[in-house]
């Protein structure tokens, strides 16, 4: 005579079927999810324009709302950080060529690169031959 199975001999069957499904589907969502983030990762890195500091972004923001040229003294103001915090920023983009700051009298134009008034640069930085 075969053996009856029962509801009672079933359940423990079920249980362990039921957890090689969740595990299963756990691995997969843990894959997936390493997976998205090493392409979001490499994608950020290999941005040529990554920020040189965390809070870049905000005055890179700052500068496209009002022409690419800003005192750093309304940065100050308009971001509401200290005038070290702004400085520290500011020195990370301008060592990153995302920013220049010109020295007028006791105040620091910011400006994107490409947005440098004309007679900003010194005499000295021309490459032109003169005479």
């Amino acid at each position: 005579m075969a053996p009856v199975l029962t509801v009672a001999s079933a359940r423990p069957t079920l249980l362990v079927g039921g957890l090689l499904v969740v595990v299963l589907l756990a691995g997969v969502l843990v894959f997936a999810t390493v997976r998205t983030r090493t392409t979001t990762e490499s994608a950020e890195t290999d941005e040529a324009d990554a920020p040189a500091h965390p809070d870049a972004w905000r005055v890179r923001r700052l500068l496209d709302e009002h022409g690419g040229r800003l005192p750093q003294s309304e940065i100050v103001e308009r971001t509401g950080w200290s005038k070290s915090k702004v400085s520290r920023v500011l020195s990370a983009m301008a060592e990153d060529e995302q920013v220049r700051k010109i020295r007028i009298g006791r105040e620091n134009l910011v400006t994107r690169p490409g947005d440098v008034p004309e007679h900003a640069g010194s005499p000295f930085d021309d490459d032109t031959p003169k005479g």
